[in-house]
């Protein structure tokens, strides 16, 4: 998948406690960084192929979980995957879905020349409640005929991050911003040893995302959706057209691993030398 396309595939991210970054509106552009904080269920994605959802509760506690339903041409339902389990019946074989204890890949050819993509990068903030950090993949053609968060985000969602940085400037001296420095610090060591290429636009949306998770949930377990952005956005720029996408999918994988450990083990060393609370 995504070797034989005739388009590049463009490219939508919801990650960490609801950052969004959606479809350029033009080929190779940027995009800014949107924050959206609406309980219950959203759409991020919907067309004739492909209807994906998020659904998010505070109350009790935070929680957060996906339903993504594919369609034949026809319009019957042929696959649904969810936080909790998946069904397909696609007998033709269309839908590849490559899952682990943390993520869920999954290529659907609908047309002979057109593919689709959606990675979904799963980790634990503690007491059971897991994030689910989303990509989906598509062609501009198929963009086109879509709606939902990711083509045209709504009232719900406010501009945090725009291609030029952060619309309000948060404080770099915070033990927040010291975490999220660390886990920049292992995604870039990620980057080089892999020899990945990184968006420095994104790097500026994920500081922030990182930022605002930690001060809002006091928990240093969200920083790690900002090595799963620089690394899966990696991946795609390096792969976008061509099949090398699922081969390196497991390296990314454990370099997600093997980058959080390292900060992490960073991160606790300055938090048990502050008053601050963070988990």
């Amino acid at each position: 998948y995504l070797s034989n396309s005739v388009q590049l595939p463009h490219v939508c991210y919801m990650f960490g406690d609801r950052h969004l970054i959606p479809f350029p509106k033009r080929a190779a552009g940027n995009h800014g960084q949107y924050h959206c904080q609406q309980e219950g269920e959203q759409i991020l994605i919907s067309n004739k192929y492909v209807r994906g959802t998020i659904n998010v509760s505070k109350i009790p506690s935070w929680n957060e979980h996906f339903r993504f339903e594919f369609y034949a041409g026809t319009g019957e339902i042929i696959c649904s995957v969810t936080s909790q389990n998946c069904h397909c019946g696609d007998l033709t074989k269309r839908i590849l879905i490559i899952r682990s204890l943390t993520s869920i890949d999954i290529y659907y050819r609908y047309l002979p020349t057109h593919d689709l993509r959606i990675a979904i990068t799963i980790y634990n903030i503690g007491e059971g409640k897991v994030v689910h950090d989303i990509q989906i993949m598509q062609h501009r053609s198929l963009i086109r005929r879509s709606s939902g968060l990711c083509v045209a985000f709504n009232q719900t969602c406010h501009l945090e991050s725009n291609i030029r940085g952060s619309r309000s400037r948060a404080s770099t001296a915070t033990v927040a911003a010291y975490v999220c420095s660390m886990f920049l610090k292992e995604a870039y060591n990620k980057i080089k040893e892999l020899a990945i290429p990184v968006s420095q636009n994104y790097v500026s949306h994920a500081k922030v995302a990182c930022i605002k998770d930690l001060n809002m949930h006091h928990n240093k377990k969200f920083a790690k959706s900002l090595i799963i952005l620089l690394l899966r956005d990696g991946l795609y720029r390096k792969t976008m057209n061509n099949n090398l996408c699922k081969k390196q999918t497991l390296q990314i994988l454990q370099a997600i691993e093997q980058a959080t450990v390292l900060a992490n083990q960073q991160a606790m060393t300055l938090i048990t030398n502050t008053t601050t609370y963070l988990n």
